[in-house]
Formats: C-alpha cells, sequence, structure tokens
C-alpha cells in the first residue's frame, strides 16, 4: 500500500491536520492526563488528520495490507469518537488492497477496549485488530 495516500480521499469529513491544531489537541489537559506526559513536537505531521474540527485521527499504511490507526481528542469530545471510528474503519476497508485496520489501547482504557470489542475488533498479540 501506498505510504504516501492521502486518507482524506476516502473518509468523508476527514481533512489534512497542520501541526499546531494536532500539538493543540494533543496538549489539552484530558489528553496530556491520559497519555502521561505533553507533546511538544510531532515528527511525521503526515500522517496525522483533523474529523469535525477537534478529533485528531493518526494513519498509517504498514506493510504492503495493513493501516494503522489511532484517534486522539480532548475528553469534552469524546461523546461522538466511536461513530467516528466506526464510519472510519469502514471506509478504509474499503481501499483497494487493505486487509486489516490496527490500533492499540492500553489495558487500562476499558472504555475504548470495549468500544474495540463492540465494534468486531479482536486482541491479537498487542493490537486490536478488524
Amino acid at each position: 500500500m501506498d505510504s504516501g495516500i492521502d486518507f482524506s480521499l476516502y473518509v468523508d469529513g476527514l481533512e489534512r491536520c497542520d501541526k499546531q491544531t494536532a500539538l493543540s489537541i494533543f496538549q489539552d489537559r484530558s489528553i496530556i492526563k491520559d497519555l502521561g506526559f505533553e507533546a511538544i513536537d510531532i515528527q511525521d505531521i503526515n500522517c496525522f488528520y483533523l474529523y469535525a474540527k477537534e478529533t485528531l485521527v493518526f494513519l498509517k499504511p504498514k506493510d504492503e495490507d495493513k493501516i494503522e490507526i489511532h484517534i486522539c481528542c480532548p475528553r469534552k469530545s469524546r461523546a461522538g469518537v466511536r461513530d467516528i471510528f466506526e464510519k472510519g474503519v469502514q471506509s478504509l476497508k474499503k481501499i483497494d488492497g487493505c486487509r486489516q485496520v490496527f490500533t492499540t489501547a492500553p489495558d487500562g482504557r476499558s472504555a475504548l477496549i470495549n468500544m474495540l470489542k463492540r465494534l468486531g475488533f479482536q486482541k491479537i498479540d498487542n493490537r486490536w485488530v478488524m
């Protein structure tokens, strides 16, 4: 799968994200608390997208047929995350060559893990895979 793919062409409502916007989301207090650190820089901004103006989406092709995905948003914006994640994953699975979408979830994040299970993800090794 092409590592230069623009995922905003495949997922409705997804747009490229600039570094300043991504950092401002990462520096929200609720995110710092979840991550355990404050981000001060982003190395590969090309992997970051913005959905609904406040949900940061990380998308990166892996191997020939896999896409890694992570979502980050302030606590106040988390109400619609499941819907965003579900629609996005279904759109990604329609990309030619994509056979697997995966993410990770820390063991202590039970709400996130439950959401992944309800969406059909399965834990394989340290990844949640669909």
